[in-house]
């Protein structure tokens, strides 16, 4: 499902088992983040690995920059049978231009 940022955030408050995966570069997610987020680089040879040992049956909210990557990795979640998966269609760029909390 579609969130914007905005969204995403509503989500995060109400519902803290969501999980919240980061699919920006090492680098990327060093200048800022969002707190909770787990950083896995889309570009590592590996990544794809990584995405396939979660639990099918969480809820997942995936970011990324803009939206490009995350699209991406919600295609590939939902091929291989994750259900409950979130995008934010205006990534961190999105969540930085309206001023909601990061870690830095």
């Amino acid at each position: 499902m579609d969130v914007n940022s905005e969204e995403a955030y509503k989500l995060l408050q109400k519902n803290k088992e969501i999980v919240l995966l980061d699919v920006r570069t090492f680098d990327e997610f060093e200048l800022g983040y969002i707190k909770g987020a787990l950083n896995i680089d889309f570009y590592q040879p590996d990544f794809w690995e990584k995405i396939l040992q979660f639990e099918c049956g969480k809820t997942y909210l995936i970011y990324c920059r803009t939206q490009n990557r995350s699209t991406s990795v919600v295609d590939f979640m939902i091929e291989n049978g994750f259900e409950n998966i979130y995008k934010m269609t205006d990534g961190f760029t999105g969540w930085f231009s309206n001023n909601l909390p990061i870690e830095e």
